[in-house]
């Protein structure tokens, strides 16, 4: 059963996919670090152009993540954490609640959910132990951020 809904004035088909969505974690992925993840080389441009994504979508998880980095910049600035520890359990809930916003972005919006097979983002996030780490991670974003902007404009 299709079920329209009227979003900002657009008619929408709500994608009821039930019990066969794809596992949100790449499995495969288990023994790789962050670093191995996000340095694979890929061609941006023909991944980009074929996930139907806006540049606002993933700049609100980029939004979202800023605000966890400076939590950790605060911790590792004040000398409360050193960049290889294992972060506190405040800061782990962080990273947490931002992997649970990123996934539920995934089930409302396919190409989120496209994006996130491509990119890997909620597995890397899952994988977050240390300030290293995040950082690792955050620079993976910004750069997935710049060439949406550039191949999307």
């Amino acid at each position: 059963m299709n079920n329209n809904f009227n979003r900002g004035g657009q008619n929408k088909k709500f994608d009821n996919r039930g019990g066969n969505k794809k596992p949100i974690f790449d499995d495969s992925l288990k023994q790789k670090s962050i670093k191995e993840i996000t340095s694979t080389n890929c061609d941006y441009a023909a991944i980009i152009n074929n996930i139907k994504t806006t540049t606002t979508q993933i700049r609100q998880l980029l939004s979202n993540s800023v605000v966890v980095r400076n939590k950790i910049e605060m911790a590792v600035t004040k000398k409360k954490l050193t960049l290889s520890e294992t972060l506190t359990d405040e800061l782990k809930g962080e990273v947490e609640y931002l992997l649970i916003k990123f996934i539920y972005q995934c089930g409302r919006d396919e190409p989120v959910s496209k994006f996130n097979d491509e990119f890997k983002i909620a597995t890397i996030l899952n994988k977050i132990n240390t300030p290293a780490e995040f950082y690792t991670y955050y620079r993976y974003l910004e750069k997935i951020v710049a060439y949406v902007k550039y191949y999307k404009q």
